[in-house]
């Protein structure tokens, strides 16, 4: 079962045997992380099929930092993912569309 940091924070589930001080203790010193997937989509085919393909971005670090292969696709096209967090999800999710 996965429950999230704010239910344990909460105290809403009973551990039998209860969970340790120390582990409540860091569970209440834990904060939320705000974390945005990004997806680009290629009209060019860049990588073979089975191909695990990671692109670094070091100009401006911190700024998409990690591209990785999601998926490929039937139309000659691949789709690249890169996860951010932070204050740089922050700043991606509140951009336009």
């Amino acid at each position: 079962c996965t429950v999230s940091l704010g239910v344990l924070q909460a105290d809403l589930i009973e551990f039998s045997p209860p969970l340790p001080e120390w582990k409540r203790t860091a569970l209440n010193e834990m904060q939320m992380f705000l974390f945005s997937k990004v997806y680009i989509k290629l009209n060019k085919k860049l990588v073979q099929k089975n191909q695990i393909t990671f692109c670094t971005n070091t100009n401006k670090k911190g700024h998409y930092p990690l591209w990785m292969k999601y998926r490929n696709t039937n139309n000659n096209e691949d789709i690249f993912m890169c996860y951010i967090g932070g204050k740089e999800a922050q700043r991606v999710e509140s951009l336009s569309t």
